[in-house]
């Protein structure tokens, strides 16, 4: 078709070519020609060209990330088989992946990790295979011998704590912050950490004595921060709790339910996400509702207590009297 001015048509390719193989306009197609293309055919023709191209740059993409993030997932892997092999126990195997700046994440037997190559979580048996399994990776880590149990008698145990210097780390930003995971890791490479451990034995009497200091330290606040005056003020309290986590544990329920029902893997991981979420909430709360108990138990101790001291105290008093009283008919 002869161009004699410049037309802006608002549609689609289609009416485009339509408009341009127009009959009236091109002597019924005889003006109408086409590069690399047939003119009744040109709109299907660049349509899958169009097609084509998009795949192609879409499995270009796909190849740049796979290549990319293969070479990411084998620097996540190298740290991983290296912490199994220096661990001595599973715990040092945490912590030494702490250290270069990784997140672990515990669901049953599997295991999520929160690396500072990579944003979103890894599941580790999924990308790496069986065995990255907690149970199998715990497996690997006493079967290389490097972790000796101390011989003691059947009624002996031995407690140690752990006491080191250095930057500690901060387990919640590491769980959620993708740059805070990268800050430790270069902390790692520069040296800083792991910091320096050492361990130090202590007695069975020293953590029963640390256990009762928390409680008692929970049960201090617990009063101060509601305001407790009376026993009757901590059952109220109390039956909040209760309340309070009724539904959640219903919650829970229903979500185990969903979970046993559904087949979907990935609906599965987010059903126990959901649950893991709300079993803190309860342990929580549980946990509140535990102090209360204990404050109650204690206090109504301190009042039996109170009560006996004072009977007693009268039942010697009744006493005196009644010596005194004899003393004085000796005397007559």
């Amino acid at each position: 078709m002869a161009i004699t001015k410049y037309k802006v048509i608002k549609k689609n390719l289609e009416a485009v070519i339509n408009y341009a193989m127009n009959g009236e306009k091109t002597e019924n197609g005889i003006l109408v020609s086409a590069i690399n293309c047939l003119p009744k055919t040109a709109y299907s023709q660049m349509m899958l060209t169009k097609k084509a191209t998009k795949e192609r740059d879409i499995a270009k993409s796909r190849i740049k990330n796979y290549n990319r993030n293969e070479g990411k997932m084998e620097l996540i892997k190298a740290d991983i088989d290296e912490a199994i092999k220096v661990a001595k126990k599973y715990q040092e195997f945490v912590d030494i992946l702490s250290y270069k700046g990784y997140y672990i994440k515990r669901s049953g037997n599997g295991m999520s990790i929160s690396s500072p190559y990579y944003n979103r979580n890894i599941r580790l048996a999924r990308v790496f295979g069986e065995d990255y399994t907690l149970d199998n990776i715990k497996s690997r880590i006493y079967r290389n011998g490097a972790y000796q149990m101390h011989e003691t008698t059947k009624n002996e145990k031995i407690y140690k704590i752990r006491i080191y210097d250095g930057i500690k780390i901060d387990q919640e930003k590491l769980k959620t912050s993708s740059f805070y995971r990268l800050y430790v890791h270069y902390l790692y490479l520069l040296g800083k950490l792991p910091p320096k451990i050492h361990y130090e034995e202590r007695t069975k009497e020293y953590y029963q004595e640390l256990d009762k200091f928390h409680k008692t330290n929970d049960e201090i606040k617990m009063i101060a921060s509601f305001d407790l005056h009376f026993i009757k003020d901590t059952q109220k309290l109390k039956t909040q709790f209760l309340e309070k986590v009724t539904p959640l544990r219903n919650e829970r329920e229903k979500l185990w339910r969903e979970f046993n029902k559904t087949t979907n893997e990935n609906q599965k991981s987010i059903i126990k996400d959901k649950i893991a979420t709300i079993t803190d909430d309860i342990n929580k709360i549980n946990k509140e509702i535990q102090t209360c108990k204990r404050i109650i138990n204690n206090s109504e101790k301190c009042e039996r207590e109170d009560n006996l001291i004072k009977k007693r105290v009268k039942e010697n008093q009744v006493k005196i009297m009644e010596n005194t009283k004899a003393e004085k008919s000796r005397v007559r």
